[in-house]
């Protein structure tokens, strides 16, 4: 038998078991393939719809659209259908038990979603009810303010109710529920009370009506609240069965997974098996046939060590037929082709020596250039050096995987107060607060993977503990053949600081609008009280006791006008009446007479030629005033203050608003005990104050004027080094003019006499003034708003007294103001006389009057003597 033969049986037998195994193997993982698909096609279905149907869910508790929830119930649908179908395919029970739960788990949770579906649409229903009801209160309401005395406890009341409706209805809070209903215990208790207490059967039909309306918006209210309660259960059910869906979902996808696992490992049980077989035949054949074919190997082995150890005259002897013989044969010839070619190798080796030297050469060469390479890339790492470290921006480089700092040049180590080397050593952890670190690493992922290429407002951590905030912008570059990421930084501490200075300034504009409003409503009551104390003391004799009495009263009251005077100075109605003026001057004039007996001296340090402004003088004094005063009280025990007025032009890092434009900058300096830093932020706040007996409202009128007339004001202080405040005011081009001197006249006006119409809303006012007007001699008719106004002018014109004069009230809440009168009546007359009076405004009528064609203007609350010298221009008079 040849040795081809004897192969040709052994490697058949191996191939026939392996064969074998192939096919089995096969099968086996192919139907373990297919068992383990179809659990992962389930679960990626699975997943996929439910994902799909929670993104549906949570869309509708969002927008609670029925579109949505109708999405959720086709989705529901889709996975029990295919539920149905494994329970079908299924062959195990325990596969069609977990099936049957997980269609019963997915019934209830159907039947719980449907539930809260229909708990929103209840509550749309009721909101749209709530929204209506309150409509018709407000309606009802509205209709019954029309009666001034009672409407407005009304209409508060009903306001009340309805924003606490609102508020709940927005949170759903106990404590917004609780309120809500306490407004509407509120309204009905308000309601009650009037109802009592009105005459009027009109008026108790209008209040009965708001009554029935409240109580049905009350009752739709509650019946919300309840709603609410039933939604928050209806939610959280639908949540539990949420929960158990994706649990029992979870199981069912297991137990498909553990079938499958299970059918695997019965295959490899079986694969090991025929594995173990098909080797122990192996063996067995190998035994047989190894003895057969290795002993002539064996020999030819011997003859080849010989070989290698030099021995080229060596031979084999085998004698055989097969194939072995034959090698033996050809071992013989080569062992004699081998000693031939031995020879022929030593001339080879002197030619091959040769051949090595030349490739040495060529490898210098190589290395040469690389050198000159290398000396090229130091060249231009040393010019992005210089580049770097000379940059005035802070720039580091960072290693994106390590988030360690490999470079940084002198401007970041500077800004941070860290060495180069120091900074190095460290990673970006090391740089920011750790509070802020989450944000911050994710900031710095982001930007390390492209998806961001600027970070605003990131707090940053110096070597000494002190913390400021920072702009980012960041690039990727490349070093070598490696990425890093460049930053460049930017303190941005002096933007917010100013942004912040904006922000108080908005919130001094909106106390503002609260002071106002409070000094309009106070000056019409003080307008009353001033107007009858002087009346009073024109009628009593001066040595009555009472008269003394009546003076003290008219001091107080003057007192009182002075302080609402401030409160409109500080809100947006106190306008500045301005003209121009020499600045310099009234800092003198203002900081002297402040100073005067005390023991504090004022240095002035004024431009040769200071600019003049356009500005409202009796403001600006108060503004000096203030500021002198605050200097005075920090030297208890005397001292300098110096106060300079120069010429200057802004730029724009200075004053934003002011810019490139003629300027006076006033310092005022003061050698007191200072400020502490962390009341500086709050110096110009209303009501803020660090004196017992001080009203916190000098710093912050003073602020307001300032702002009202365009310019800037700042403090700077250090405890025990003084304070120092800095104005800028916007000059004008204007010369100075200096009016000619007045003269005062002696005489004396006694009485006036014509007909004069008085326009006020508020009743004390109008009293007042008629009582006023009636001893100067006039007869007056009186009006409480434009229309009554209007129609009282047109009646006279159509006699034979018609009226002379028409003071009138600039701001008429609900009804037509001054300035729509006097448009209107000067239509009628041309030559009509009006005279323009009010306690607030912040529309400019009051500072130019006679644009809007006024002759003059009364400011509330005012004395018999003033209203003597406003109209003596305008009447014939008796001089006593």
């Amino acid at each position: 038998m040849s040795f081809r033969s004897k192969l040709f049986i052994a490697f058949s037998l191996v191939l026939i078991l392996a064969i074998g195994i192939a096919i089995t193997s096969w099968f086996g993982m192919r139907s373990a393939l297919g068992s383990q698909k179809k659990g992962y096609v389930f679960q990626n279905y699975i997943e996929q719809v439910f994902h799909a149907m929670t993104l549906e869910e949570q869309e509708f508790s969002k927008e609670e659209a029925i579109s949505h929830s109708h999405q959720v119930h086709s989705y529901i649908a889709e996975i029990r259908n295919q539920i149905h179908t494994l329970k079908k395919q299924a062959r195990e029970q325990i596969r069609q038990k977990q099936l049957s739960n997980l269609i019963g788990v997915l019934d209830s949770y159907e039947k719980k979603f449907a539930r809260y579906v229909q708990h929103i649409l209840d509550i749309q229903t009721l909101n749209s009810r709530l929204v209506t009801e309150s409509e018709r209160l407000q309606r009802r309401v509205e209709e019954y303010t029309r009666h001034p005395e009672s409407g407005r406890q009304i209409y508060l009341a009903a306001t009340r109710a309805i924003i606490g409706q609102s508020n709940f209805t927005h949170t759903g809070s106990v404590k917004h529920r609780e309120e809500a209903t306490r407004y509407f215990d509120q309204l009905h208790f308000t309601l009650l009370t009037l109802g009592e207490n009105i005459e009027s059967d009109e008026q108790k039909l209008q209040v009965y009506r708001i009554d029935r309306a409240a109580t049905s918006f009350e009752t739709v209210f509650l019946h919300f609240v309840e709603q609410e309660k039933s939604l928050n259960e209806a939610q959280q059910k639908l949540r539990e069965a949420f929960l158990e869906l994706r649990q029992e979902l979870s199981r069912s996808i297991a137990i498909e997974f553990q079938l499958a696992n299970e059918h695997v490992l019965y295959l490899q049980r079986l694969i090991i098996t025929i594995v173990i077989v098909a080797v122990l035949l192996s063996l067995i054949a190998t035994l047989i046939l190894s003895k057969i074919i290795t002993q002539p190997i064996n020999l030819l082995k011997q003859s080849a060590q010989r070989i290698v150890e030099g021995d080229l005259n060596t031979s084999v002897k085998i004698q055989s037929s097969d194939e072995i013989g034959d090698l033996g044969i050809l071992f013989n010839h080569m062992t004699h082709e081998l000693r031939s070619s031995f020879h022929q190798l030593e001339k080879y080796r002197d030619h091959l020596e040769e051949l090595v030297k030349e490739r040495t050469r060529e490898l210098e060469i190589e290395i040469s250039e690389r050198e000159n390479t290398e000396r090229e890339l130091q060249i231009s790492e040393k010019r992005f050096r210089t580049f770097f470290d000379n940059s005035t921006d802070p720039i580091l480089v960072a290693n994106p995987s390590t988030r360690s700092f490999v470079l940084a040049n002198h401007a970041m180590c500077s800004l941070l107060g860290y060495t180069e080397q120091e900074l190095t050593s460290l990673s970006v952890d090391a740089i920011h607060p750790k509070n802020v670190l989450p944000s911050i690493m994710k900031t710095f992922d982001e930007m390390a993977i492209g998806k961001g290429t600027i970070a605003k407002s990131v707090p940053m951590l110096r070597n000494d503990g002190s913390t400021f905030p920072a702009e980012i912008s960041s690039t990727i570059i490349e070093i070598g053949d490696q990425q890093f990421m460049l930053g460049c930084f930017r303190d941005i501490s002096e933007r917010i600081a100013a942004e912040e200075e904006r922000l108080k300034v908005r919130k001094l504009e909106s106390v503002g609008v609260l002071a106002g409003g409070i000094a309009h409503d106070f000056n019409n009551i003080l307008a009353a009280v001033l107007g009858n104390v002087s009346l009073l003391l024109v009628l009593t004799d001066k040595n009555d006791k009472r008269f003394k009495l009546l003076k003290q009263l008219e001091t107080a009251s003057l007192r009182a006008r002075d302080l609402t005077q401030q409160l409109l100075t500080f809100s947006k109605g106190g306008e500045p009446v301005k003209e121009v003026a020499s600045v310099a001057q009234i800092i003198k004039e203002s900081a002297s007479f402040v100073l005067r007996g005390t023991n504090i001296r004022c240095d002035y340090l004024f431009d040769r030629n200071p600019w003049v402004a356009e500005v409202d003088a009796g403001q600006i004094s108060q503004v000096i005033q203030n500021i002198v005063i605050n200097a005075q009280h920090s030297m208890p025990d005397g001292g300098v203050i110096t106060i300079t007025c120069r010429n200057v032009i802004p730029t724009f890092s200075q004053a934003e608003n002011l810019a490139n434009k003629r300027c006076l900058e006033i310092t005022i300096s003061d050698q007191g005990c200072g400020i502490e830093k962390h009341l500086i932020e709050r110096i110009f706040d209303p009501y803020f104050t660090t004196k017992t007996d001080g009203s916190g409202l000098g710093l912050a009128i003073t602020h307001s004027i300032i702002a009202k007339h365009d310019g800037n004001i700042s403090v700077s202080s250090s405890p025990s080094k003084g304070t120092t405040f800095s104005i800028l005011l916007p000059a004008i081009d204007t010369p100075l003019e200096i009016p000619p001197p007045s003269v005062q006249s002696n005489t004396q006006i006694s009485k006036i006499s014509g007909k004069i119409l008085i326009m006020d809303d508020d009743l004390q006012v109008r009293e007042i003034t008629c009582s006023l007007l009636e001893h100067l001699g006039f007869s007056v008719i009186t009006s409480a708003d434009g229309n009554e106004a209007i129609s009282e002018y047109t009646k006279s014109m159509k006699t034979d007294k018609p009226i002379d004069l028409v003071i009138m009230d600039l701001t008429i809440p609900g009804g037509m103001g001054g300035k729509e009168t006097a448009e209107k009546i000067l239509a009628l007359d041309p030559e009509a006389k009006l005279i323009v009076s009010s306690g607030y405004s912040h529309d400019p009528i009051m500072a130019n009057y006679r644009e809007f064609g006024f002759q003059n203007f009364l400011s509330k609350p005012y004395q018999l003597s003033e209203l003597q010298s406003v109209l003596k221009p305008m009447f014939p008079t008796t001089i006593d």
